[in-house]
């Protein structure tokens, strides 16, 4: 037992170390906002999202930028999404339809985002989802505003709350993953963003090799861009409220068990630095939960373990609360004395399960 003892300090104490060396960094973090007039490129790929750009699609041609244009890939849809673009398109001039038919050799989207980027008309270009919608007009002038001094722009996007099991996992996880990726940039270390809240140019993406190397992940399309061109030098962070996207959680536990599956099929390729900080992160937060009640009950070393628990709570929270309440997730201090313990052993589970048995969704 006294083994066990020292397994879950020794995670404790990592656990304290990265709540003060990443996580911290976000409670300084300051807007830079800065004017920006050149022309952009908004690209969003569609297969089968009728529905989902009949109701988000008009927000975001209606942004309030001076020139732009919304460039809508229509990735083998059949149920009537081409047609609605073509609709949609008679009301705004801004608006682009790109009909990508190529028989695909990959999966997910990457084709069609590499069609729609190399026919992008602008340099700078931001990137979302059809089921995303932006939380305000203002979206777009935000997130190119860091194009006058960055090359590629991070921005965040929470999931609607869906009050059940999905919705709960859903809104911690992606606090968490947010916590995470905007904090490593902050600290030198980018190794991802979300693609349905981006922005870079094509210079950056000319750059890249290994969204085209890898077509047969299922995911990708934003994270190994961005882990293989991203540096310390060239990236900001958008953590203003009116620069989110937002869009509908999983509805069951089922579908957010898929999404992870897809998601995290893409991690075995970031960086090496970050990898081994985000593995040795997930590592310690399964350790520290598993084996918090046995090291409690059957220890002898009580004094070091309350210290070791109080000092990992409080720094937890005084770096979660205030990044919580900045990016508009509130509840999330409440969401991790549940969902955490949970969360941590799930994905583990969900990285075990891909590594044995790959992942074999497309989109």
């Amino acid at each position: 037992m006294e083994i066990l003892f020292y397994i879950w300090a020794a995670a404790a104490v990592y656990l304290i170390l990265h709540y003060l060396f990443f996580h911290s960094r976000l409670l300084f973090h300051k807007v830079k906002q800065h004017d920006f007039l050149s022309p952009v490129s908004v690209i969003i790929c569609a297969h089968n999202e009728k529905e989902n750009l009949r109701e988000n699609l008009p927000v975001v041609l209606s942004q309030r930028y001076k020139q732009f244009e919304v460039l809508v890939v229509n990735d083998h849809s059949t149920d009537g999404t081409l047609q609605l673009i073509e609709e949609l398109s008679q009301k705004y001039p801004n608006l682009r339809t790109l009909n990508f038919t190529k028989e695909k050799i990959g999966r997910g989207k990457k084709e069609a985002l590499i069609f729609g980027i190399e026919n992008a008309a602008f340099e700078h270009i931001v990137f979302t989802d059809a089921d995303c919608k932006p939380a305000s007009e203002n979206w777009l002038s935000s997130m190119v505003s860091y194009f006058s001094y960055k090359d590629i722009v991070l921005g965040v996007s929470p999931y609607y709350f869906k009050n059940n099991l999905a919705g709960w996992l859903t809104r911690w996880e992606t606090f968490l993953t947010a916590q995470q990726y905007l904090s490593f940039a902050k600290a030198g270390m980018p190794y991802m963003g979300v693609g349905r809240n981006m922005a870079y140019t094509k210079s950056v993406f000319e750059k890249s090799s290994k969204m085209k190397a890898h077509l047969k992940l299922p995911s990708g399309d934003d994270d190994l861009l961005i882990g293989e061109v991203a540096t310390a030098s060239n990236v900001a962070i958008n953590m203003n409220p009116d620069a989110f996207t937002y869009s509908d959680a999983p509805s069951t536990f089922k579908d957010w068990w898929q999404q992870k599956r897809r998601h995290l099929s893409t991690s075995y390729h970031y960086k090496s630095r970050p990898t081994i900080f985000l593995g040795i992160f997930g590592l310690s937060q399964m350790l520290f939960y598993l084996l918090l009640l046995p090291v409690f009950f059957f220890h002898g070393h009580t004094g070091i373990f309350f210290l070791l628990l109080l000092a990992k709570l409080f720094l937890q929270i005084i770096t979660m609360a205030p990044f919580a309440s900045r990016i508009k997730q509130n509840k999330a201090p409440v969401l991790f004395i549940l969902m955490e313990p949970l969360v941590a052993v799930l994905l583990a589970v969900v990285h075990f399960q891909n590594k044995i048995f790959g992942n074999s969704r497309d989109w």
